[in-house]
């Protein structure tokens, strides 16, 4: 059984200015090219350790007082590959930086961008039956690496981190 938790009317979501994110992530590079704010979401790319330069939008959600929050990642589809840092954001992820959403389950959110012709996981997809591979991807690798970078910059409840696309 699920223990319930109280939500109190009264609190207020304030969204994190874009100036504060863009200061505690500062070893990101920005892109002068698609680097607005779409739906909540600010433009990031991080170099992971393999040499994969990931896309992605970050989402900062407000903590009050000490608040741990829980971490949506927002993988795309094939179709939302590439390196635009866009059109990972077109099917779903803006449901999680609605205001109502926000209000009732306040979260930071990760939106990574797999480039073009690489998967999430390297297998066949023309095969009927699949074997799952005994590596993951770089690029998934790259966004489990970004996941804990984010997971210290901010705060995360570390029990609460959630993948879904």
């Amino acid at each position: 059984m699920f223990a319930q938790r109280s939500v109190l009317p009264s609190i207020t979501i304030i969204m994190l200015g874009l100036s504060m994110i863009q200061t505690s992530m500062a070893q990101d590079t920005v892109s002068k090219e698609n680097n607005q704010v779409v739906d909540g979401y600010v433009a990031k790319w991080f170099d992971a350790t393999s040499g994969v330069r990931l896309p992605y939008r970050f989402y900062g959600a407000s903590a009050h007082d000490g608040e741990r929050l829980p971490l949506v990642i927002f993988l795309h589809g094939a179709g939302e590959r590439g390196d635009d840092n866009l059109k990972q954001l077109k099917h779903g992820a803006k449901e999680f930086s609605a205001s109502a959403f926000q209000k009732a389950h306040p979260c930071f959110v990760i939106a990574p961008q797999c480039a073009e012709e690489q998967k999430w996981v390297d297998h066949d997809w023309d095969v009927q039956e699949v074997k799952q591979p005994e590596a993951i991807s770089k690029h998934l690798s790259a966004t489990i690496e970004l996941i804990e970078k984010v997971a210290q910059e901010f705060p995360i409840d570390r029990s609460r981190i959630y993948i879904t696309g």
